[in-house]
């Protein structure tokens, strides 16, 4: 893992902070954007970095329960 994220959390803990997000998921590891209460769709691969182009103000991810990581820090 790298040591700008942090480690995995598990599905029934959502993150306390909106923002970017990697999540995994049945079909692979993306990034997905958290508005709060619910996952919302990204473009990101896993590899991309998290401040990537995502759809915060378009559909709510269908697979909700993720597990997910994020930065150790806030992007510049």
């Amino acid at each position: 893992m790298s040591e700008r994220l942090t480690a995995w959390f598990p599905e029934s803990t959502k993150p306390v902070h909106q923002g970017v997000y990697l999540v995994r998921t049945d079909n692979g590891t993306f990034w997905r954007y958290w508005d709060g209460k619910k996952w919302r769709w990204g473009r990101c691969a896993a590899d991309a970095s998290p401040t990537c182009e995502w759809l915060a103000n378009k559909g709510i991810a269908i697979d909700q329960d993720v597990e997910w990581c994020g930065l150790v820090q806030e992007a510049a």
